[in-house]
């Protein structure tokens, strides 16, 4: 099924929710401009929660995250 909404390719460019925010991120980059997407702590905590995500995925079991290393 086509990504019709992250990263959609039509007409051979690239569309969606995931290029506006490279586009912001981009943008405040090159004006010295505070991002407004998210901060480095919530991309941190993405990376975890898909680390985890991985991990349960490959071993078959749960993963428990622990709140304090959040």
């Amino acid at each position: 099924m086509p990504d019709t909404d992250l990263w959609p390719v039509l007409e051979g460019r690239v569309g969606g929710a995931l290029r506006e925010q490279m586009v912001g991120f981009c943008a405040a980059v090159r004006a010295g401009a505070a991002v407004q997407n998210a901060d480095a702590d919530a991309a941190v905590e993405g990376l975890r929660i898909a680390e985890a995500i991985l991990q349960a995925c490959a071993t078959r079991q749960p993963v428990v995250l622990d709140e304090a290393a959040a």
